[in-house]
């Protein structure tokens, strides 16, 4: 099957490159096509570009990767950008396609990743003894409190740490305060050199997984794992409007939810009580 992404348009996200690659996948195991092929005309950045062809090519169905200007007519004829318009909606990030092909198809999406990725997040897992919980701290929306936001956490997760003893796993490279890196049994991902798709094969692993909506929860979103993912009410409104059916996507199950609102120590600490049932699971 054929593939057509142009970053010179839109912006270069990790949600994009892991919303792209469930959707290529989900099409490559129904047309159960031998040769698939990804034609993209890359965006400005070239660490993004590299990282967007990384998380692509760990998989275990080879996708060619062939790069292209933005005027090649025959390439475009192809998915997504051959039903762009169709679907009115011509983010990379969104999940208007997926949800579409859930709707028609019945099949639930997800992320697979290739063996070596598999294997090697296995045998770190296995030194968690299989349990964790992970979390994405991100960034304060701009109309956020900055303040408000960084404390809240750190109150969240010292009270949180008081409660249970299961490793706390920061994903993405944001800038957080010291007092959460000082937390006992608390690992940044990034720190120790952990790629995106390892880190995003360890987020849908993970036992419980809260954070701010950003590329990083996209994994958890395409997953099994329970999770609360914060969005700020003033974030994207229109398209979660869309996307949103009581606060949940339409796969998730009753314990994967979308909090619309801002981060706050109400707003976390809501969901203790959710993330310890399942801690001690």
């Amino acid at each position: 099957m054929n593939f057509f992404v142009d970053f010179s348009k839109r912006p270069q996200k990790f949600g994009s490159f892991l919303t792209l690659k469930s959707e290529f996948q989900l099409l490559c195991n129904l047309t159960k096509d031998k040769k698939n092929t990804l034609y993209v005309v890359p965006g400005s950045l070239a660490e993004l570009n590299s990282e967007f062809f990384a998380i692509l090519r760990d998989d275990n169905t080879e996708i060619e990767i062939n790069i292209v200007t933005s005027d090649n007519t025959s390439a475009k004829n192809a998915y997504p950008e051959n039903i762009l318009q169709e679907l009115n909606d011509n983010s990379y990030f969104s999940t208007s396609r997926l949800r579409f092909l859930y709707r028609a198809l019945g099949i639930r999406p997800s992320i697979v990743w290739g063996r070596s990725t598999t294997t090697l997040m296995k045998e770190f897992c296995a030194n968690l003894d299989g349990r964790f919980l992970m979390f994405v701290i991100g960034q304060p929306y701009t109309v956020q409190n900055k303040q408000v936001f960084y404390s809240s956490w750190i109150d969240f997760l010292l009270n949180l740490r008081a409660l249970t003893d299961l490793p706390f796993l920061i994903a993405g490279n944001d800038y957080r305060p010291e007092e959460i890196s000082r937390i006992p049994q608390t690992l940044s991902l990034s720190s120790i050199g952990l790629s995106i798709s390892q880190q995003a094969y360890l987020v849908s692993e993970s036992s419980f997984f809260m954070g701010i909506a950003s590329g990083l929860c996209t994994p958890a979103m395409l997953s099994h794992v329970p999770y609360v993912i914060l969005k700020h009410p003033s974030y994207h409104m229109t398209e979660m409007k869309k996307e949103l059916f009581d606060s949940r996507l339409p796969w998730a199950s009753q314990n994967q939810v979308f909090q619309i609102s801002e981060v706050s120590n109400v707003a976390l600490n809501h969901w203790t009580k959710e993330i310890l049932n399942h801690a001690t699971k």
